[in-house]
C-alpha cells in the first residue's frame, strides 16, 4: 500500500513539474513573439517615416 502511495505521489509530482514546464515555455513563446511584433511595428513606422 505505501508502494503504490510514493509511485502515485511521485508521478504526481512529476506531472506537475512537466506541467509547470510547459506553461514557462508557452509563456516565453509568447513574450518572445509579442516582443517580436512590437519591434516589427517599430521598424514598419521608422519605415514609413523614412519615405
Amino acid at each position: 500500500m505505501w508502494r503504490a502511495f510514493g509511485q502515485s505521489v511521485t508521478e504526481a509530482a512529476a506531472h506537475a513539474a512537466s506541467s509547470d514546464f510547459d506553461a514557462r515555455v508557452v509563456k516565453g513563446a509568447q513574450d518572445t513573439f509579442d516582443a517580436f511584433g512590437a519591434w516589427l511595428l517599430r521598424e514598419t513606422a521608422h519605415a514609413s517615416s523614412r519615405t
